[in-house]
């Protein structure tokens, strides 16, 4: 769960905006905007609705949906990600297989892209996608990931 911290200064008819999501179990900073772009009158609004703007297309990079193949049935997937989620038709999905390595004398698991898929349909808790590009048989429990550009 990410904490945030932040600053507003205001310096040379400016204000300097900072803003930082903090990871709390990894202490890793997943997100970090700062902005000195808005004039020290700029209407409150307008700073916030250009601030949120640019978080949450920071906070779909650091935060993919991520899901499960629960089903396929010719080039239609079923996936476990829905509209109360914020799953919507046309999200590009990476299409995963994942893989146990060992590295060392240790396991740990990777995932291996097998194919992409689009989001056509979309209910409250699942996904219906059409498979764009398979580079081998596309199986349910397989993972999906959202691509974020």
């Amino acid at each position: 769960m990410p904490r945030a911290s932040g600053s507003i200064i205001r310096y040379g008819g400016k204000l300097q905006i900072s803003l930082r999501l903090i990871e709390t179990e990894t202490s890793e900073v997943k997100v970090a905007i700062t902005t000195d772009t808005f004039p020290e009158d700029a209407p409150p609004e307008q700073v916030a609705n250009e601030l949120v703007s640019e978080l949450v297309k920071k906070l779909r990079s650091a935060y993919p949906l991520r899901g499960e193949i629960i089903q396929v049935e010719g080039e239609e997937l079923v996936i476990n990600l829905g509209g109360k989620i914020g799953a919507k038709p046309g999200i590009q999905m990476r299409i995963l297989k994942e893989k146990q390595v060992k590295i060392g004398e240790r396991l740990t698991t990777t995932r291996l892209e097998v194919g992409k898929a689009e989001i056509e349909r979309v209910e409250d808790e699942l996904s219906y996608a059409r498979v764009v590009e398979a580079k081998e048989q596309i199986t349910t429990e397989m993972k999906v990931e959202e691509i974020v550009e």
